[in-house]
């Protein structure tokens, strides 16, 4: 393939990235999603599967900043960076730029020839890359669309069906590029050879519900395919399919089937907030004289440490 480019090397990928627990997702007074419970941390691979209309896209727009949070706890790394792409992104570039200066724009400190590289691996090649765009066509204007996520280093990926307007070469070299990339990734894609070569975890959104997937693509259809009396069979076909009342009658699923990933993560956070506690203990503890000056305090501190310390060791 002429298509060669990565996803360049985050600067900084702290764990968790980004932390969401019981968050709803939407507009005012209308809330999509509700109860949201995510955590994503580098190396997180997910695809979300959900009818249209279910919430996808207004999930991604969530978690890419677009749409506020409603409610809940959300916690954002300090050097969180998000990439996101979307089919409507295109519509934000501009028709009488070149694509050499919708990269430099982003780095004017950057040498010309760098540039002129990186447009190249994208096959933005001579004097296409001076050129304004306006006339480019639909996969060219995609194209540059990725290149200018991919160039300002985030280190959470959103991409809402990536690969519309893109011919097979460029498709196989976005895989080639997730493969490689040490950030996290949540897709949305129609494209399954994407999904299953690019991810490892699914979430399902349906019925309001953000949920994690423990099966693959199969079983997901199979499971939509076997109850899919009194539903809309124009659904029926489709890789992704809504919740059905089959699937209503299914008790939920416990807490401790999420994904192992998720798991440790959600226990690291919870180290980390135990430890600050123990932190702060100990720091009045070691103020002098306490012992003689306030001895029930000191009781209190002392007892709230050994409990604080069982707690960690739980987590």
């Amino acid at each position: 393939s002429e298509f060669d480019f990565t996803f360049r090397k985050p600067e900084r990928a702290n764990s968790p990235l980004l932390r969401v627990m019981g968050g709803n997702a939407g507009y005012p007074g209308k809330p999509l999603l509700k109860n949201v419970r995510i955590i994503l941390a580098p190396g997180d691979r997910v695809a979300v599967l959900g009818a249209n209309g279910a919430g996808k896209s207004t999930l991604i727009k969530t978690l890419a900043g677009e749409l506020e949070w409603m409610g809940g706890e959300v916690t954002r790394d300090p050097y969180l960076k998000v990439g996101y792409y979307a089919q409507h992104q295109l519509e934000t570039l501009d028709p009488a730029a070149s694509a050499f200066m919708h990269i430099k724009r982003l780095d004017m400190k950057a040498p010309d020839q760098s540039v002129r590289d990186y447009l190249g691996s994208f096959v933005f090649k001579g004097d296409r890359q001076n050129e304004p765009i306006a006339p480019f066509s639909g996969g060219e204007k995609a194209r540059l669309a990725l290149a200018i996520v991919a160039y300002q280093r985030p280190n959470l990926l959103l991409l809402d069906e990536p690969t519309n307007h893109l011919d097979l070469e460029m498709r196989q070299a976005v895989e080639n590029a997730l493969q490689d990339y040490p950030g996290a990734v949540v897709l949305i894609s129609h494209d399954r050879h994407m999904v299953e070569s690019c991810c490892d975890t699914l979430w399902r959104v349906s019925d309001g519900v953000c949920e994690p997937y423990d099966g693959d693509l199969d079983d997901y259809r199979r499971t939509v395919l076997s109850s899919r009396s009194g539903k809309d069979t124009r659904e029926a076909t489709s890789a992704e399919r809504p919740r059905t009342s089959a699937e209503d009658a299914t008790p939920r699923k416990p807490a401790d089937r999420r994904p192992l990933k998720q798991k440790i993560v959600e226990a690291e956070t919870e180290m980390a907030r135990i430890s600050d506690i123990i932190a702060k203990i100990d720091a009045a503890l070691a103020m002098p004289d306490i012992f003689s000056r306030e001895p029930d305090k000191a009781a209190q501190l002392g007892k709230a440490r050994a409990n604080a310390a069982v707690a960690l060791e739980r987590a």
